[in-house]
């Protein structure tokens, strides 16, 4: 992406939408999009809204509070956006909240949104970042295009462009070329990006990406040992904590297992599908009280999301009738 292009040239051809609660705080995003060159910009006040809306249209950035009231919130909405497949990777998602707690940015941060943008925003600050994301927005829609359509073959030779022409965007097209091989089962060339990398410095991506390769490789005690390291390093990095149970499980090393996902949940308790899977670890254990407790925080955090299934009541409701037995 060329420095030629201003932010009012390209907010001027990207279609908006803004999810708040508030008209207020809406009215006010939308003035300062309007100001920046935007032409094409909806409105959403909750969840319903929003998901009606991103059915039928297309939007280039959806800018989306966390905290929307009753109904869903936006770790729900881009969880059921990604998982739907209705979020494409040419898309940006960012969550704008006046809640930066640990437990908000790390469940959240499961799901990719683009940016976390902290409430309250000003006008200066709001205009760097949304200029910056849109311009790697469109510098990198070509990859994305073909992640989007499952050409993973296409897109590796994109990205191998920008690595060669040493683009800004250099780390970023390594670690997408590691995950497309992945991806593609090819993880020998994956493994050796992530070698590449982690020769020259440990970085985390390449850390948790060679800790798959390791996984997939049947190399259980490795992927496990690698994983351990990440979270010495990267205690937040809630990834590596699922990497130590996945490979626990592979070993038959239940407790440790279980225990890798208890300290992920007391950092990000948000996951419905890790809280379920602790829950089932509980049971393999056989601590009831525990499993009860794990599928009641799954049903609490699952309440209005996609994940609100009968399943999810139904393990709760077994796991009570477990413990009156």
């Amino acid at each position: 992406m060329n420095a030629e292009h201003s932010l009012e040239k390209l907010c001027s051809t990207a279609h908006f939408l803004v999810i708040d609660d508030f008209e207020s705080f809406r009215l006010s995003i939308v003035s300062m999009l309007t100001s920046y060159g935007a032409q094409s910009i909806d409105m959403a006040s909750n969840a319903e809204q929003a998901l009606n809306l991103a059915r039928y249209k297309n939007y280039d950035v959806i800018l989306c509070d966390f905290d929307l009231g009753s109904g869903k919130n936006g770790q729900q909405i881009i969880e059921e956006l990604r998982l739907s497949e209705r979020l494409k990777r040419t898309q940006l998602f960012i969550i704008i909240t006046a809640d930066t707690s640990k437990e908000v940015v790390l469940s959240t941060r499961e799901f990719y949104p683009d940016a976390f943008i902290a409430k309250p925003i000003t006008k200066q600050v709001f205009r760097e970042r949304l200029h910056q994301l849109l311009q790697q927005q469109i510098s990198l829609k070509p990859i994305n295009k073909e992640i989007d359509v499952k050409n993973y073959s296409k897109a590796i030779s994109l990205c191998a462009g920008h690595i060669a022409k040493k683009s800004k965007y250099r780390a970023w097209c390594l670690q997408t070329q590691a995950s497309l091989y992945c991806e593609l089962g090819d993880i020998s060339n994956a493994q050796r990006i992530y070698s590449d990398v982690l020769g020259k410095r440990p970085i985390d991506w390449a850390m948790l990406g060679l800790g798959r390769v390791m996984y997939e490789e049947k190399k259980y005690q490795d992927s496990k040992n690698l994983y351990q390291d990440i979270i010495k390093r990267s205690p937040y990095m809630i990834e590596a904590y699922d990497g130590v149970s996945n490979s626990c499980l592979q070993m038959g090393q239940l407790y440790e297992a279980q225990q890798a996902l208890e300290e992920a949940v007391s950092f990000s308790p948000r996951t419905v599908k890790r809280q379920s899977k602790l829950g089932e670890l509980y049971l393999i254990n056989q601590n009831i009280e525990a499993a009860a407790r794990a599928y009641r925080h799954a049903r609490h955090y699952g309440e209005n999301s996609i994940h609100d299934t009968p399943e999810l009541h139904l393990n709760l409701a077994n796991c009570l009738c477990d413990m009156i037995e």
